[in-house]
């Protein structure tokens, strides 16, 4: 999943809530972890889902081998031969060529520190400001990597300003500062970029999680080479992200407070006095993006079990993507690998342990009628840019899709017992999917899609698509207070190093997510 646009946590374009708050615990409880293994060793064995077959796959693609799969990196070129490879002995066929895998067309621009920098100047200030601790450019494409300079407007909270358009004031050739929140700010972005604004500065009021994004952009941006194939991640405002420094600065701009130390209570206290949205008379801010691009070749990767009878023709798609964020900036540990373990190598593990069960139902006499399509897409982190790449020339028709099933980014350490849906709740696909978990006593929770994973691209083109994570609660066989701390054992390691395999991790829980996925994918192609 991609870091930052996003609801409630960092990532590109996420949609609402979709990661757990901050860590509420930390490391494995093995005797815990025991414990649920044991009490559903049972369950495992009455599943048609191979948790062996998951955890196989889960470790290859996040070994250290594979240097954290990074878009266009060798490493990812390992993990695309090495699914390509699991759909062959799955006896999957290919889809639109005789290649299992589809080429995308990209372009990596590294930002050239020398020609990058910001400026900031108001009553009794004239600030320049330097890339990497003080701010960064935030993703983008060609046309959108540049710089911009106008008058400063500040403009609220994005989720504000989603639901009071009418207070913003004219925007026409201006800057607009959006305050923190990263959770609607691609929409925010869009709105911003209608009212005339020509750059959107986006004040990051935590350090850690500023840290978290500096980390995990990296020197480098990518983007798909055709910039005909629009983007669903990322707006068309050009945009910072501004770091603590930055911050400062312009909330006491802002507030007419100064020489405060730069701690969260002092943020959180300039936050409180920021005004109302308005133009900032005598404001102004400056910035300059110099970048250098080259070509770079990436691939998806597609394969489909085939349906039996007339309907074969059409098919539910599960879409996971495979890439992670590479190598990056090392922790204190000094591991630079991003393995990325729960994003997403456990979620590709699934897509293919489903295939392999159902697999195992036809060579029995009981296949589906539609096929199942699997579709592993590179450089979600990066923008969803597989999946728009795909969308743009699809190898099976769009209008031949069922329904879009969204796998990624949450390895639940347990057997859940709720879940959250992401889609359109007038869709059929929405209530069906809500519709199965009730039916196995699991309570659930329907969310609005957004831009926070690759569904979103088949999502914006109409087909009907669905992103189902496990939800907050307790775990079956555990309390509240122990499925936190396990919650935050996987998820408090995210877009970090050590989010990693580890060989204690119990796959009760994604074998769970799996046969749930299973069970969805038989009521969609059993309905009429």
């Amino acid at each position: 999943m991609p870091s930052a646009r996003s609801s409630t946590v960092p990532s590109s374009r996420i949609g609402p809530s979709w990661r757990p708050g901050p860590p509420r615990g930390r490391g494995p409880l093995l005797g815990t972890l025991a414990l649920l293994v044991a009490c559903h060793a049972a369950g495992a064995q009455e599943s048609a889902i191979d948790t062996m077959s998951l955890r196989r796959v889960a470790a290859f693609l996040a070994s250290d081998e594979l240097r954290g799969r990074g878009t266009g990196t060798v490493g990812e070129e390992m993990a695309a031969s090495f699914l390509a490879d699991r759909c062959r002995a799955l006896g999957l066929e290919t889809v639109g060529s005789d290649q299992y895998h589809h080429p995308v067309a990209l372009e990596r621009a590294t930002i050239l520190e020398s020609r990058t920098r910001v400026r900031v100047t108001g009553p009794d200030t004239d600030t320049t400001f330097v890339l990497g601790e003080e701010f960064i450019p935030d993703v983008g494409t060609a046309a959108t990597l540049r710089g911009f300079a106008g008058p400063l407007a500040y403009v609220g909270r994005a989720r504000d300003l989603l639901f009071r358009r009418s207070d913003l004031p004219d925007l026409r050739g201006a800057v607009a500062l959006m305050r923190g929140e990263l959770g609607a700010w691609g929409e925010a972005a869009d709105t911003l970029f209608a009212r005339g604004a020509v750059g959107l500065i986006q004040v990051v009021d935590d350090a850690r999680r500023y840290r978290l994004f500096r980390a995990t952009r990296g020197p480098t941006r990518l983007y798909l080479a055709d910039e005909a194939s629009p983007s669903s991640f990322i707006p068309v405002l050009p945009a910072i992200l501004a770091g603590p420094r930055m911050t400062v600065t312009l909330y006491e701009g802002l507030t007419g407070v100064t020489h405060g130390s730069w701690n969260d209570a002092y943020l959180n206290g300039l936050a409180a006095g920021l005004p109302s949205p308005r133009l900032l008379d005598g404001w102004r801010a400056e910035v300059e993006v110099g970048t250098r691009a080259e070509p770079v070749t990436a691939r998806n990767v597609a394969c489909v079990l085939r349906g039996e009878g007339p309907a074969a023709d059409t098919a539910i798609a599960l879409v996971a993507h495979y890439d992670h964020l590479g190598v990056g900036e090392p922790d204190l540990a000094g591991d630079s690998i991003y393995n990325g373990f729960s994003d997403n190598a456990t979620g590709v593990a699934m897509a293919l342990g489903v295939a392999q069960a159902l697999a195992r139902d036809r060579a029995v006499g009981r296949g589906l009628r539609h096929s199942l399509l699997l579709l592993f897409f590179t450089g979600e982190e990066q923008g969803l840019l597989g999946a728009d790449a795909f969308v743009a020339r699809p190898a099976w028709p769009l209008g031949r899709l069922r329904g879009v099933l969204n796998l990624d980014a949450n390895a639940p350490a347990g057997p859940p017992r709720a879940w959250r849906i992401a889609g359109d709740d007038t869709s059929p696909l929405v209530r069906l999917v809500d519709a199965e978990a009730r039916r196995q006593g699991w309570e659930t929770t329907i969310a609005p899609a957004a831009p926070g994973s690759d569904y979103y691209a088949f999502h914006r083109r109409g087909v009907p698509s669905v992103f189902v994570v496990p939800s907050d609660g307790p775990y079956e066989g555990v309390g509240v207070t122990v499925s936190d701390s396990l919650r935050a054992a996987v998820w408090g390691r995210y877009h970090r190093p050590d989010d990693e395999y580890r060989a204690d991790f119990p796959f009760a829980g994604l074998q769970r997510y799996a046969a749930f996925t299973r069970d969805v994918v038989r009521r969609l192609d059993a309905a009429r």
